[in-house]
């Protein structure tokens, strides 16, 4: 899974998709968006999307991972590989 699918956030309403022939389903990471893509959080501690936030804080329009939104943060988990 290259980098660039983490920043696609899954819509609530799909829950698997295909890609490049391998099914993914919706998953929920346990962080919120903001939490995801810090470099530390009290709650938390680093995020593991720390290195690829200035896509995150383009698509929301932010300068700093604070600003990003407290929503759940979902990612696509590979189901099968065929």
């Amino acid at each position: 899974m290259d980098g660039l699918m983490k920043f696609e956030s899954p819509s609530l309403e799909q829950e698997t998709k295909i890609i490049d022939g391998k099914q993914y389903r919706r998953v929920l990471t346990g962080y919120t968006i903001r939490q995801y893509f810090s470099h530390d959080t009290p709650e938390k501690g680093p995020g593991p999307g720390w290195d690829f936030r200035r896509a995150v804080l383009e698509k929301y329009g932010v300068d700093s991972p604070d600003k990003l939104p407290e929503e759940p943060y979902y990612d696509w988990e590979l189901i099968e590989d065929n």
